[in-house]
């Protein structure tokens, strides 16, 4: 039984930007491999005593995927999970997690172990506790839940001055002053999902399913999580001011097309359109601009990057802006707009 700290935030706290920049070094897809796309980077070992584990279609965060599922049992030795030997990949004290997963059931006391830096030895270290908020332990728990049957896009972040940051969904939940997730051991192996096979606190384990993970040399900033997340999710977004609008999303690639009507948010991928990473896709949204007090704006997820144009269609006028990351606002840009005008907005990029 773990008891911890609860700690709320009213926002993100977010680190000094004179830091260097964290650096891509492996990245795992598990399209039906265990090998980094990288040729520099080694690749992952799974731990399979059950012989349950493969690799599986899913969909995540509305897109089809392959993923790994891992599956094994509560018992120390017939857990399931992955390992990866970080010598040469990154520093102890100077790295960033990035995944993306779910666990597909609950411990026999509620927690659920992420990662593991100590080989085994120790109840230490990166979990979902038994209230569903990311840990870590012994230190303190976050704020926002994270339910089971559900994939997630989590972050760890470790760095030299001896801060450990956790983020949930592009948000972050913790942000602490610890060398607890230090790779420190000899053989400085990183263990997913495994829980310790020494010490108190044995047998928090949960089965589940992962569909990237990428390791990063360097901690990851605010900002950039959130980036990582709004591109990782499925090609959707919002517009402000255009009333009821329709928007047309079509994917060059498949040439396939759904249109959809809203005042709100839209959802190219639960409306039907299946998209693939790197697929090229554009969105037409037209509305009338409707308040005098707002401007014509919004945001678009899905894509790494993607080209804006405006064009008002009664005035004739237009403007682009190129390389745009998720918000975009036409009148800021440039658009001059008055209410009842016809509004056209295109966007295109390659889905993340």
């Amino acid at each position: 039984m773990k008891f911890t700290k609860i700690v709320l935030f009213a926002g993100l706290i977010l680190p000094s930007l004179n830091v260097c920049a964290a650096t891509l070094k492996a990245t795992y897809q598990f399209n039906n491999t265990l090998l980094a796309q990288e040729s520099t980077a080694p690749a992952l070992t799974e731990t399979n005593p059950l012989g349950l584990n493969g690799f599986e279609d899913a969909v995540v965060f509305n897109r089809p995927l392959r993923v790994f599922h891992w599956d094994g049992d509560t018992t120390p030795n017939l857990q399931a999970g992955l390992s990866l030997d970080t010598r040469g990949l990154i520093p102890a004290n100077s790295y960033s997690v990035e995944m993306a997963f779910e666990f597909s059931d609950i411990s026999t006391n509620g927690w659920r172990r992420i990662i593991d830096v100590q080989d085994r030895t120790s109840d230490d270290g990166f979990y979902v506790d038994s209230s569903d908020h990311l840990n870590i332990f012994p230190e303190q728990g976050g704020a926002a839940l994270v339910p089971f049957n559900t994939f997630h896009h989590i972050v760890l972040t470790v760095n030299t001055a001896g801060t450990v940051q956790a983020y949930l969904d592009g948000k972050q939940q913790l942000n602490l002053a610890t060398t607890q997730m230090n790779l420190n051991t000899p053989h400085r192996i990183m263990n997913f999902f495994l829980d310790n096979t020494l010490g108190g606190g044995q047998g928090e384990f949960s089965d589940g399913r992962i569909a990237w993970l990428r390791i990063y040399k360097g901690d990851l900033k605010a900002a950039q999580v959130k980036q990582l997340y709004t591109s990782g999710v499925s090609v959707s977004g919002s517009a402000i001011d255009l009333g009821a609008y329709n928007v047309s999303c079509n994917n060059l690639t498949s040439d396939k097309t759904v249109s959809i009507k809203t005042r709100s948010k839209f959802d190219c991928e639960q409306q039907g359109l299946a998209v693939k990473p790197a697929d090229n896709v554009t969105l037409i949204a037209q509305g009338s601009k409707a308040d005098a007090t707002k401007t014509v704006k919004g945001t678009i997820l899905g894509f790494s990057k993607f080209n804006l144009q405006c064009d008002n269609l009664t005035t004739g006028a237009a403007i682009t802006v190129p390389d745009v990351k998720s918000s975009w606002d036409c009148e800021s840009a440039g658009l001059s707009v008055t209410v009842g005008d016809t509004v056209k907005v295109t966007v295109q990029g390659n889905a993340h």
